[in-house]
């Protein structure tokens, strides 16, 4: 009877680690990052065989430079047609169409924060044909994943990235870290295009260059947790360098609006007035607050151009909120009218 029974547990013992193997073999097979294509085996390489480039601020006069938003840089742009593209992160981009030359300004999240997103874009090199797997992780267990790793931003994603791809994964590993292994490379293959090499930036401003292709180069730089991307179309490699140097990322930033006034009443403060502002084009009329400082001999019937500055990452262009939300800086008496006043879109710090 006894030796019946050690049959018994000797042959439910080898059923379950049968099981445990083969249930371990399937989840080898299904997370395993060779599954991801050549495509992305290549970008891999380059990861492994960046080249650095060591580049420092500028200082420009203030003639030389432009800005997008908050965004200072060397004015290259001079009689390039400038579109502004409003999407969840603004876009500027600058084109010559005669020298078929463009540069595009934009931010968006870095690559550490998306992968903790439930949401996250589709735009890379995946070459594969399987679909965004159903059963993918939360994003709470890939957050865990890249602290369990010392990942905190995009260079040392992209280091890790590099290094984990060879390495040997084995029945004694554990589950939940192949899962997070495997969706950390996926994930990589549908937000990084598929790129020739990538150089890493050193110097005042940390980053990286994708070189897309021989005439595309999309340069990331990491600053303030954010993530800048210039994008360059037809530039050498000198110019490139020499426009990052001249990157400026301010805290704030400036617009100008055109308002005629109506009325003006005297405050209980003597450091403010109220004053009754209107729009061209824009019907009704709003009464703010001023500093009296600011310009205290403003007249009613009499266009102003008020220059605000703002520290806001989003702002509507109704006119209390601008005055509620932002600094008056200068306020300037102007006899253009109508089409021919400034009218500047609120703007945003990046």
């Amino acid at each position: 009877m006894i030796k019946k029974v050690v049959i018994i547990v000797g042959i439910v013992i080898i059923l379950i680690v049968a099981g445990y193997i083969g249930y371990k073999t399937y989840i080898l097979n299904k997370y395993n990052v060779a599954n991801l294509g050549n495509t992305y085996q290549e970008i891999i390489e380059s990861f492994n065989n960046k080249e650095t480039v060591t580049i420092n601020n500028q200082q420009l006069s203030e003639e030389e430079y432009t800005n997008f938003q908050n965004i200072k840089f060397k004015n290259i742009v001079e009689g390039y047609t400038k579109e502004e593209i409003d999407s969840t992160y603004p876009i500027m981009q600058y084109k010559n169409e005669a020298e078929k030359k463009w540069i595009s300004i934009s931010t968006m999240e870095t690559f550490v924060s998306m992968f903790t997103n439930d949401q996250i874009t589709i735009y890379g090199s995946m070459d594969s044909d399987e679909e965004l797997p159903k059963d993918i992780e939360s994003a709470e267990k890939r957050k865990a994943y890249l602290e369990k790793n010392n990942i905190t931003n995009d260079l040392e994603l992209l280091d890790f990235l590099g290094r984990d791809y060879a390495k040997k994964v084995s029945l004694f590993d554990n589950i939940n870290d192949i899962k997070g292994r495997y969706e950390l490379h996926y994930l990589t293959t549908i937000t990084i295009p598929k790129i020739k090499s990538i150089t890493e930036i050193t110097g005042d401003y940390p980053g990286y260059i994708l070189n897309v292709n021989d005439t595309v180069q999309e340069v990331t730089l990491l600053i303030n947790d954010k993530k800048y991307i210039i994008s360059f179309n037809n530039f050498t490699e000198d110019e490139i360098y020499d426009f990052i140097s001249s990157i400026i990322i301010e805290d704030s930033c400036q617009f100008t609006k055109t308002y005629r006034v109506e009325k003006i009443i005297e405050s209980n403060d003597e450091g403010y007035l109220h004053v009754t502002l209107t729009e061209f084009q824009k019907a009704g009329a709003e009464t703010v607050t001023i500093p009296r400082e600011i310009n205290n001999n403003i007249e009613e019937g009499k266009y102003y151009e008020f220059t605000f500055s703002s520290n806001q990452e989003d702002l509507s262009e109704d006119m209390s909120n601008i005055f509620e939300n932002t600094e008056v800086v200068s306020i300037v008496e102007t006899e253009k009218t109508g089409l021919d006043q400034i009218q500047e879109k609120v703007c945003k710090v990046l």
